[in-house]
């Protein structure tokens, strides 16, 4: 039996983010992690150790942008730019990226490690990310 290739055109992908935005990324919850943790297809949310530092909260149920097809041809939604604010006197908080989960908090849905990690302090006090999904063909 042979194995053939399946592939999702454009309008597809477009039609799988519109869902996807409709359901659980609609409703999100955009978190920070501050465990140094490598990203592997089989993590869940219990992987991840959330941020906790003063003035610190997730952001609930960003406004996704209508899924677009961008300039390499993937279908793609964009969060607007997402702030989180340290509000401690002093010290610091080192962030290793964000991850996204459902409402309730129990499916991790998308994970953004950051290339080197943020270090937020009084004198550096917010952090701010734009996320950017694709939806590519590789079934």
């Amino acid at each position: 039996m042979s194995t053939d290739n399946v592939y999702v055109p454009q309008q597809g992908a477009l039609n799988d983010l519109e869902n996807w935005i409709a359901g659980d990324l609609g409703s999100c919850r955009v978190r920070l992690y501050i465990s140094n943790t490598p990203f592997l297809p089989t993590r869940v949310v219990a992987d991840y150790t959330e941020a906790s530092f003063t003035g610190y909260a997730p952001i609930v149920g960003p406004a996704w942008g209508a899924p677009f097809v961008n300039g390499g041809g993937q279908a793609e939604t964009d969060t607007p730019t997402l702030t989180w604010h340290y509000t401690a006197g002093s010290g610091t908080a080192t962030v290793f990226g964000v991850f996204v989960t459902d409402s309730s908090g129990a499916k991790l849905l998308l994970v953004v490690p950051f290339q080197n990690p943020e270090v937020l302090s009084p004198a550096i006090n917010s952090l701010n990310r734009v996320l950017q999904v694709t939806c590519i063909s590789q079934l």
